[in-house]
């Protein structure tokens, strides 16, 4: 590559993120970032006598912990993010809901940033980083699913800069690298409960100190997010159950005392009702492309079969790679089996969490930039996530399905020359 060329994709680069922050800041002002306002509200609970997850507040609890918007489960309020997550989020709760739709929006950029930084850092050759990161912010950062995470005010970039951060303590020469690195999962695990499958690989391969880490991680977790208030837990569990009913209609969806808690001004702003409309969409639950076939699946049935899968891919990995497998390949497939969790379980799955693929696309794409072949299948799955050339049924889907079978190729084929 010339300078000219790098001079080129470095201004590119440059443009586009400005125009992201820009377009960003668009949203969250014309917005009110319905999904924030939901996690804001459940974190004010947990200085109420109030459960986050079964309560319903009322007109007269006054605007800091109105809605703006209507509830329509039939038990609990809708909250899907654990009780770690309402923790992580409790002083920020407490700023006026104005100064938090900002400060959340410079939070997300800050971690995306991070994981950019982590992702080029983590390059084996620092001059060949620059295709893989245009790719990446062409294809997920510039995309409609990531303007909808800024719009509705997501927390799905925690997720995946804690995975980022993790991957680059492990590939560190820190001595204690790969401990720490184990620590980073062992809380996330408590953060985003699916991530439970992420170890997989670690433990395949019997990396020790990274096991002790997680096992650490997980000691911590439970003593920083369960002892306080173990109960919420309780809460938390018998709302995601009453979720996955009405996911699958086996209770009244609606429930009719459900009202709208005010419209007009609360906390300042008068937008807490309205979000945006994005032209975007994932991979589905395996769920309901069965309920498309007439055939209902229950949450037990698709674990049983997302086992099945992760113990013949497991042993397909083991067999291929004995004790041996580096930083990429070990979170390539942890992150394989975290993505396929999420279309395993029972509960909806929304567009925005696309933005979990930036550090993956990337490293795909910085390890395999010299296949044609794997370069010009993940700009097609990338264009199509786009809504290119046009929208047709089950686009979004093709697109991370055309992403998923990447990470599995990364993972599976040719590992130990392609993923050194």
């Amino acid at each position: 590559m010339t300078k000219n060329q790098k001079y080129i994709i470095i201004a590119f680069v440059a443009i586009s993120f400005l125009l992201v922050l820009a377009k960003s800041f668009y949203y969250t002002e014309k917005y009110g970032g319905v999904d924030l306002r939901h996690h804001v509200i459940a974190s004010r609970l947990l200085a109420t006598d109030h459960s986050p997850y079964l309560y319903k507040p009322e007109v007269s609890d006054g605007d800091f912990l109105l809605e703006g918007h209507r509830s329509i489960h039939k038990i609990g309020n809708g909250t899907t993010v654990t009780p770690s997550m309402l923790f992580i989020l409790h002083p920020l709760s407490l700023l006026p809901y104005k100064t938090i739709r900002m400060i959340w929006l410079f939070v997300q950029f800050i971690l995306l940033t991070a994981i950019l930084f982590i992702a080029i850092r983590s390059s084996n050759d620092s001059s060949k980083y620059f295709i893989p990161l245009s790719i990446t912010i062409a294809g997920i950062v510039c995309s409609d699913a990531f303007f909808m995470h800024i719009e509705r005010g997501q927390v799905y970039i925690l997720y995946a800069f804690l995975i980022a951060l993790s991957y680059a303590f492990f590939k560190s020469k820190n001595k204690y690298g790969y401990l720490i690195s184990g620590i980073i999962i062992g809380i996330l695990i408590f953060i985003r409960p699916l991530i439970v499958v992420f170890p997989v690989a670690f433990i395949l391969i019997r990396e020790k100190k990274w096991i002790y880490g997680c096992a650490i991680g997980i000691i911590a977790g439970f003593i920083l997010f369960v002892l306080p208030k173990p109960a919420l837990w309780k809460d938390y569990f018998t709302a995601m159950r009453s979720i996955a009913e009405e996911y699958t209609n086996k209770s009244q969806h609606a429930d009719p005392s459900a009202i709208i808690y005010r419209n007009g001004t609360i906390e300042g702003m008068n937008n807490l009702q309205s979000y945006g409309i994005f032209k975007t969409g994932n991979l589905d639950t395996f769920h309901n492309y069965f309920e498309m076939l007439g055939i209902n699946i229950s949450l037990n049935t698709s674990l049983i079969i997302f086992a099945a899968i992760v113990l013949m891919m497991s042993i397909a990995f083991y067999r291929t790679n004995g004790q041996h497998a580096s930083a990429d390949l070990l979170f390539l497939y942890g992150f394989l089996l975290y993505i396929l969790s999420e279309v395993f379980i029972i509960a909806p799955r929304s567009s925005y969490c696309i933005v979990e693929w930036v550090l993956p696309v990337f490293i795909i794409a910085n390890k395999f930039q010299a296949n044609e072949t794997v370069v010009t299948f993940m700009i097609a799955g990338l264009l199509l996530l786009h809504g290119f050339p046009f929208n047709f049924p089950f686009q979004f889907d093709i697109a991370e399905a055309m992403l998923v079978c990447l990470l599995a190729y990364a993972v599976f084929k040719n590992q130990k020359t392609a993923i050194a």
